[in-house]
């Protein structure tokens, strides 16, 4: 692709001496990536461009409302027999009693293959909550409806359309005919009802996901670049956590403004909302969209909003929630939503003040800082500016480790310490620095992770000697508890439940608001500095975040900030002269090589025939394609190979004759044995790499999309009558025994004992899951130690938090 440039003021403040006032950025065409990305077929094949789609297990952009609802992206219009219908149109339709009610078009979207309409309803006078029948709303209640804000709107046939209908909202012009008014909208706010006042050519919709952070380039001198990245939200999940999908636009020049920076990338969103055609492989394609989200770490997110940072007095981009009130759960958060129509008019309202100090008063009272680089191309910057819950969870979880750390002795650091090198993790997990030394130079993807185990390890190692006495006390009697025992177990069973939240965050359910409200009462009653924290208030708009963009993993972008450690690994082996170009040069030739491997055009419209030769040569294909095991020149025996005993060979059989449909009795009966296993799979066009070790435990497919856990206890590999080389796997099984920790919250199983055959112990490899998302930990009681757990406690502990560290 063609580097662009363009000039861009410095500012003398933030730069040393010897800078230009004026210096060269230089960034990637916005029309180009689309270009490429719609020309390479590993990518365009897995677009999706239709309407909003309903499901009940959300993970992509269009499972979402803001798809669904933005004329930019979903599905708009609709032609019936009874006219065109757009989203916004208010319509009457019959509901399932057949009666006929009124409401408004919200969206289209596909209910199992169906194209059905998602309806905000109207209310008539005889339909509002009770206290709400007043006199006054009596008056021309005739003419009157009222606007119901419900969390889960009601989906119709389209074929329930009755027709359009003319509804006056009073807070616009008066038109000179209608059919009802409304003044009033009706919501639920702490379980309580309350009121708020009021062609041809193919068509591709680019739903356009921007980020912007700013990364120090080097170890010992400070000198920042800020990364400007595009994600395409037509892209799955799964291929937007890919880090090759993650497109670079340009790097914003040390001392240079964001604002200078990205006009030119701005200019082509502009022409992208007012569409325009390409032409691709001789076919015409009409391109449209636009800024769908803007991503952000939390200051710089409020930054590109124009509002205060959040230790300002009123921090919050979403709502007016002052310092004081972040975590009363009384504040009524949608009663003090911001609006981007308002914060426009405060905005007017700022500048048309005669000094700069009643400008800068002014802004401190509304929390504002001025218009961001994105106003005049953003739709609603409270909207499409989500807050980052990546970020969010992460300092949350850093500011509770911090008070859990500040309460303990000499005892419970060493305690802890020790407990932590012995503790089971996961053999993927890179070695987490010491909680207690280094915890203030913990990754975020540390911290999350450290929340994952820390309740096990609290469970193990805290007793009254390793908290401070006055602090047991103090808790003790503010919480009216009995015993400073139950201080302890009240502290262990927060940390259980901060780790699921963080868990929950990032799933595809997204509880309810009043859950993280609780977990957070819970905290601030455990330390009382825990209050009034930033991180605990977003916790209430991440919920309706969710809702928006289909999931909190969406807007997360704990994997767009690993595009940093491509740039940071490249800085070093660079003349330093220039970085922005020489960055962007290699990131171009990078992208480049991609994109020709996986069959783009090149400048001539062909497909390139280079690539596609190397990755059909047949050595290639083998190494990409098949397994292969590993020997260490150890063995969990005395001799590599022996001979099958009696059981073993009927177990064998059963297992020939279930998989691979071999009946005849196995002509060989030696075995060899090994220590780990890996192999290599394809699996939705990607390759996974599978490794097993004795040890391991992991989840083996079942039958109907059932799957049952397991530890590997050998490793084998057995010649078949066909002389090929069947590798299995020898477990002992986990069996359910239907019973929870009371502190912890996760379900206890325990292995299966050796007199049971109810389940095969040999299996084949390859219904080892290639993913697993469940860890074990012994279930360990008084006769466990920090390096030894008792044999004859098999009970086993398994924690359903996932492994969101990857967001």
């Amino acid at each position: 692709m063609e580097i662009q440039s363009h000039m861009v003021p410095i500012n003398i403040h933030k730069t040393p001496s010897t800078s230009k006032e004026i210096t060269r950025t230089y960034y990637f065409s916005l029309t180009e990536h689309l270009i490429r990305i719609l020309q390479n077929p590993s990518i365009n094949s897995k677009l999706y461009f239709g309407p909003g789609v309903y499901n009940e297990v959300c993970e992509e952009f269009w499972h979402g409302n803001l798809w669904a609802e933005s004329p930019l992206f979903g599905q708009s219009k609709i032609v019936t027999e009874k006219g065109n219908f757009v989203c916004g149109d208010f319509i009457c339709y019959y509901a399932s009693n057949n009666n006929v009610k009124y409401g408004q078009i919200r969206s289209f979207i596909m209910v199992k293959g169906i194209l059905k309409a998602r309806i905000q309803r109207l209310l008539t006078f005889d339909e509002i909550p009770l206290h709400f029948k007043s006199q006054d709303r009596l008056m021309n209640a005739s003419k009157k409806l009222w606007m119901l804000e419900e969390t889960i709107l009601p989906i119709i046939d389209i074929l329930n359309i009755v027709d359009h209908c003319i509804i006056w909202l009073e807070d616009n012009i008066l038109p000179s005919y209608y059919n009802f008014s409304i003044a009033e909208i009706i919501y639920k706010f702490n379980n309580r009802w309350k009121i708020h006042p009021p062609f041809g050519i193919p068509v591709l919709k680019f739903f356009l996901d921007l980020y912007y952070d700013d990364f120090g380039t080097f170890r010992n001198t400070y000198h920042s670049l800020g990364g400007v990245y595009l994600q395409i939200g037509n892209m799955s999940q799964k291929l937007r956590k890919q880090l090759q999908n993650h497109f670079i636009i340009g790097l914003v020049p040390f001392g240079a403004n964001i604002h200078d920076f990205i006009k030119p990338f701005l200019e082509e969103v502009r022409q992208l909302e007012h569409d325009f055609v390409i032409t691709i492989n001789n076919k015409k394609y009409w391109l449209k969209g636009g800024l769908g989200i803007v991503t952000a770490d939390l200051p710089q997110g409020n930054d590109i909003a124009g509002i205060l940072r959040h230790n300002a007095k009123y921090g919050c981009r979403s709502c007016y929630a002052a310092k004081e009130d972040l975590t009363n759960i009384s504040f009524d958060t949608i009663l003090n939503s911001r609006y981007h129509q308002i914060t426009n008019l405060q905005f007017k309202e700022i500048q048309e003040l005669n000094s700069n100090n009643a400008r800068i008063q002014r802004s401190t009272e509304l929390g504002l800082r001025g218009p961001g680089p994105l106003d005049p191309y953003i739709h609603d910057r409270h909207l499409h500016i989500p807050q980052d819950p990546y970020h969010a969870v992460a300092g949350k979880v850093a500011r509770f480790l911090e008070c859990t750390c500040s309460i303990l002795t000499s005892q419970g650091e060493s305690s802890i310490i020790q407990y932590w090198k012995a503790f089971e993790t996961p053999r993927k997990w890179a070695r987490l620095p010491n909680p207690i030394k280094h915890r203030h130079s913990f990754m975020i993807s540390d911290v999350l992770r450290l929340s994952m185990i820390l309740p096990f390890i609290l469970k193990r190692c805290l007793h009254s000697g390793t908290i401070k006495s006055e602090y047991l006390t103090v808790t003790k009697e503010r919480l009216s508890l009995s015993h400073q025992n139950n201080v302890i177990k009240k502290l262990v069973k927060t940390w259980a439940l901060v780790a699921k939240a963080s868990k929950e965050i990032f799933s595809t359910i997204i509880l309810q608001p009043g859950y993280y409200d609780n977990l957070s009462q819970m905290n601030i009653m455990l330390f009382l500095n825990f209050g009034n924290l930033p991180n605990l208030h977003i916790n209430r708009h991440l919920v309706d975040h969710a809702r928006n963009y289909g999931t909190c993993t969406n807007m997360s972008v704990g994997i767009k900030e690993m595009v940093h450690r491509i740039f940071k690994g490249i800085v070093p082996h660079t003349n330093k002269h220039n970085l922005e170009l020489i960055l962007l040069q290699q990131i171009n030739t990078f992208q480049t090589l991609r994109y020709l491997a996986n069959g783009g055009l090149d400048d001539q419209g062909q497909h390139s025939t280079i690539f596609a030769n190397i990755i059909a040569d047949p050595k290639l294909k083998n190494l990409l394609s098949g397994w292969y095991i590993k020997n260490h020149n150890l063995s969990i025996h005395s001799n590599e190979e022996e001979s099958l005993d009696n059981d073993a060979d009927n177990v064998e059989n059963s297992v020939y004759s279930s998989y691979y449909s071999m009946d005849q009795a196995l002509l060989s009966t030696h075995i060899h044995f090994y220590n780990v296993a890996s192999y290599t799979i394809k699996k939705d066009g990607d390759y996974q790499k599978i490794e097993v070790h004795i040890g391991d435990i992991v989840e083996i497919a079942l039958v109907e999309n059932e799957s049952g856990f397991a530890s590997v206890d050998a490793i084998i590999k057995h010649r078949g009558n066909d002389e090929q080389d069947y590798v299995f796997i020898y477990i002992t099984w986990f069996e359910d025994i239907s019973r929870q920790d009371e502190l912890l919250l996760c379900p206890i199983y325990q292995l299966q004992k050796d007199t049971n055959h109810s389940w095969y112990r040999i299996r084949p490899i390859f219904t080892v899951k290639s993913t697993s998302e469940v860890l074990f930990v012994h279930n360990c009681d008084s006769r466990c130690t920090a390096d030894h757990h008792e044999t004859s406690n098999f009970k086993q502990n398994i924690s359903e938090a996932k492994d969101i560290s990857e967001y």
